[in-house]
């Protein structure tokens, strides 16, 4: 199956990662290991003949266009790390599809990173290994329908974009779904049906997500975490084939893992864009004038609500979900937040610098009929969900990179059960009696990743008093 082989071929790459642990001092082409003298050659007469390549691109998150009119995501990344590698400047431009795809074909672009490999297409093109991996995303219109889990795609008219298959990876990874398939022409269709509710959401490629943001009644987030698309580099000019391979050589060193870092940092990048791009007037002026002037918000944090909010000792800093939500918020937004309590401040208190103003917000309050009308609540922050958990020193990997780990969880348990649903064609699965066990053998290094839920960081970090572990995956599927 075509996924499978672009799954074990992007493993085959970034496995590499071990034998090559300088493949991030790598600077230049001619520094990658197994490039012939030949394709240097090759390339050097293809720089002194075309004096840049063009790299078309749709408008999506992995290239798209900030307010001061320049460009930022993966894409732009990319290109720069091009340019810098071979030499000569990789120029992005952005197209429609039906433009990007002719010109591709007629040589008037040079490359392109928004075409998967299939086997038809690998006759044609010449295209690398895979260099990103892209995740599905659902649309749906504001307010309509709470959808948390994959169950809860069941039932409804669901929409695809005629030509594609990612309703067939949906169904390969989740077959015990069931809903009705809507084909659509085009995105513009897909959001018009859904604005005459003719279907319930829409499934896509996350990337295209920009293509929604003029639709402000429709709302989108990632989903089905386990089916990725992989997109190449790819030419149609056969004088090109030197740069195809010289960057297959590159991927094969542990370059892939590079690329990882820039997809990362670019989806990073979109998030900001994306927050401050759905602010109303008044609340892009109000951070705007916050930022300007450097003023934090000040909060009470309480000290002994594990694990929203709490005092470490050891460390001597206030820790918890309801940070870890405050820090995500300052650096999507440049909102910078102080804490106005110690340790030591009681509850009694803490209520009392809220109601006075004294601070803005609190880690948590619980909703009372009493303090309705008093007070604002965000929503819910908090609940269980399916996670691979791994030491803190473990690099931070993708649903498709799971295959390259070796992962333990308890024997005849819904981690077992759900880890092979997921992840079916993985024979890398170890298993042991119990969560303890499990958690040893992470300890020791035995497995690189363990199968269980983001609660399972509480016994590890609070009952079991050691730190050095981190959520790597955490599902978007809540244990119910």
């Amino acid at each position: 199956m075509l996924v499978v082989v672009i799954l074990m071929v992007c493993g085959s790459c970034g496995s590499a990662r071990n034998d090559a642990s300088d493949i991030y001092s790598v600077k230049y082409y001619q520094d990658i290991k197994g490039v012939t003298d030949q394709e240097i050659e090759d390339i050097e007469k293809l720089k002194r003949s075309y004096g840049e390549f063009s790299y078309g691109q749709m408008l999506e998150t992995e290239a798209f266009i900030l307010p001061d009119g320049t460009y930022a995501g993966f894409v732009p990344r990319f290109c720069e790390f091009l340019t810098q590698l071979f030499g000569i400047r990789f120029s992005l431009e952005l197209y429609e599809w039906e433009a990007l795809k002719s010109g591709v074909d007629s040589g008037r672009i040079d490359f392109t990173g928004d075409l998967t490999p299939t086997p038809e297409r690998m006759l044609q093109y010449h295209m690398t290994y895979p260099i990103a991996e892209r995740s599905l995303r659902i649309f749906t219109l504001s307010g309509e329908l709470d959808i948390q889990s994959e169950r809860d795609i069941d039932g409804l008219r669901v929409g695809s974009l005629a030509g594609t298959i990612d309703i067939d990876h949906v169904k390969q990874y989740y077959p015990n779904n069931e809903f009705k398939v809507v084909e659509v022409e085009s995105f513009d269709s897909a959001a018009e049906k859904l604005l005459s509710r003719e279907i319930d959401v829409f499934v896509t490629e996350g990337v295209i997500d920009p293509i929604f943001s003029k639709y402000s009644e429709i709302i989108s987030k990632e989903f089905f975490p386990l089916v990725y698309t992989s997109v190449s580099l790819t030419t149609a000019n056969h004088e090109l084939k030197p740069i195809i391979d010289v960057v297959n050589k590159y991927l094969s060193a542990g370059g892939i893992d590079v690329l990882f870092d820039f997809y990362r940092d670019g989806n990073y990048e979109y998030a900001r864009y994306k927050v401050r791009n759905s602010f109303t007037y008044e609340e892009e002026a109000y951070v705007s004038d916050l930022t300007a002037r450097n003023e934090p918000v000040r909060v009470a944090l309480e000290p002994d609500n594990y694990p929203i909010s709490f005092y470490n000792k050891t460390e001597k800093e206030f820790q918890g979900i309801a940070i870890d939500v405050l820090s995500a918020i300052s650096n999507l937004t440049g909102i910078r937040f102080e804490t106005a309590n110690t340790e030591y401040t009681p509850w009694s208190e803490t209520m009392e610098m809220l109601q006075s103003g004294k601070v803005a917000l609190v880690s948590q309050l619980l909703r009372t009929s009493e303090r309705e009308g008093h007070f604002l609540w965000s929503t819910s922050y908090a609940s269980a969900y399916y996670a691979l958990l791994s030491k803190s020193d473990y690099p931070n990997i993708a649903s498709y990179q799971v295959l390259r780990s070796r992962v333990g969880t308890t024997r005849r348990s819904a981690f077992e059960d759900k880890y092979n649903e997921w992840f079916p064609e993985n024979s890398n699965l170890i298993l042991y009696d119990d969560q303890l066990e499990v958690l040893d053998a992470l300890e020791a290094g035995e497995i690189d990743l363990l199968m269980g839920s983001d609660y399972l960081m509480l016994m590890q970090q609070n009952y079991r008093a050691k730190p050095g572990y981190t959520l790597d995956i955490r599902f978007g599927t809540p244990m119910q």
